[in-house]
């Protein structure tokens, strides 16, 4: 008994050792601190990424004379490859895994996509002034606004639409995980939320210059940004709605699937970015033309796009341990060599391993594993 708390102790102490180390040799990084700029100067008019965040695509605004092409990117936004017809993208989305995307062409039609954004295939859809759109994790369910138009909903993954709600000027939409809570937002109009998969709309909150939603996978974390005015959270749905931070020329958000980590940018201005579910914004990255910001389902894979000629830029932060820490124990010993298909946990030695003397601990991975005094490591029997 008293071997078994002086090694409860050791461990402890080495647990201890092993994350303020960790800390102390900048093992850990704030959310969307450090951001890296990508890919050549392009009018990047949005983004979008999978829930793992590994794959992602912006598509190219170009000029109104001109036009631009969909960059897929399938290693978290560090190399990008052009995809799709050359034509004025304005915003797209894709499913949690990445494979179903969806395209619009301002006052052009609806492109959709089912290999990851390889090929599309046009959805018929006829000229509209396409300005947003939002689809379930699964793709099924879709949702696209026109920006002097009605809003539109697809439920077969975006190949036959349906035209719901009122004229506005739409801005933007945003949904729940599973499809069914959806809010809209528009220019000098109300915010707008659906409980049905976005079939029938009800207005909510004042009307502001809406600029940007997003909502939390369960739908109950809403966060719309006002331009000239305030970020405006709600955390029953849409139904209420609670001004924080100061008045700035908001324009974009993105948030994770827990609603706690939230992205939003200003324009032009700075990123900011909030950990407790948009109650408090800290400054990040230096003041860019910025047009819009997606993030994966964690929040710590985030990409943010220049709408003015620039770059993209990738912000990656795991807080999570380090995979890899040196131990140091009283005595020097070699790293153990894992025995096949064992391994010792706890405050024991597992069998097959055996006790060959004085033993000493350390922490990997806030696991206990136990060593001899020696320079060889306990043997497998």
């Amino acid at each position: 008994m008293i071997k078994t708390k002086v090694f409860l102790i050791l461990c402890l102490l080495m647990f201890m050792s092993f994350f303020g180390a960790g800390l102390a040799n900048g093992a850990t990084c704030s959310i969307g601190e450090v951001w890296t700029a990508k890919e050549a100067d392009r009018n990047w008019s949005d983004i979008a990424m999978s829930s793992d965040g590994k794959i992602q695509a912006s598509p190219e605004r170009g000029s109104a004379t001109g036009g631009g092409y969909i960059y897929i990117s399938k290693d978290a936004g560090n190399s990008w490859e052009p995809k799709g017809p050359y034509l004025y993208w304005t915003s797209m989305d894709m499913s949690s895994d990445g494979k179903i995307q969806t395209a619009l062409v301002y006052q052009g039609d609806i492109y959709v996509s089912a290999d990851s954004g390889n090929t599309w295939t046009v959805a018929g859809m006829g000229k509209h002034d396409w300005m947003n759109n939002a689809m379930s994790a699964d793709g099924t369910i879709q949702t696209a606004v026109d920006y002097k138009g009605k809003i539109y909903v697809s439920n077969d993954s975006g190949h036959v639409w349906t035209a719901v709600g009122s004229t506005q000027l739409w801005i933007g939409v945003a949904m729940s995980a599973n499809g069914r809570y959806q809010t809209a937002v528009a220019d000098d109009a109300n915010i707008y939320v659906s409980d049905n998969y976005g079939y029938t709309w009800t207005a909510k909150e004042t009307s502001r210059s809406w600029k940007g939603i997003a909502i939390s996978s369960d739908g109950r974390i809403q966060t719309a940004v006002d331009y000239n005015g305030k970020i405006y959270v709600s955390t029953d749905y849409g139904n209420s709605w609670n001004a924080k931070d100061s008045d700035r020329q908001w324009w974009d958000l993105a948030m994770s699937s827990d609603g706690v980590i939230q992205t939003a940018l200003e324009l032009p201005g700075r990123i900011y970015v909030s950990i407790d579910s948009g109650n408090n914004w800290t400054a990040r990255e230096s003041s860019r033309r910025w047009s819009e910001v997606d993030m994966s389902a964690d929040g710590k894979i985030q990409t943010a796009v220049e709408g003015s000629m620039g770059k993209i830029y990738v912000s990656s932060c795991d807080n999570s341990s380090p995979t890899t820490y040196s131990c140091t124990p009283p005595d020097p010993i070699s790293p153990k060599t894992a025995c096949p298909g064992t391994q010792t946990t706890g405050l024991s030695v597992a069998t097959p391993w055996t006790d060959k003397g004085t033993l000493s601990a350390c922490t990997t991975g806030g696991k206990c594993e136990y060593y001899t005094a020696s320079s060889t490591p306990a043997t497998c029997t």
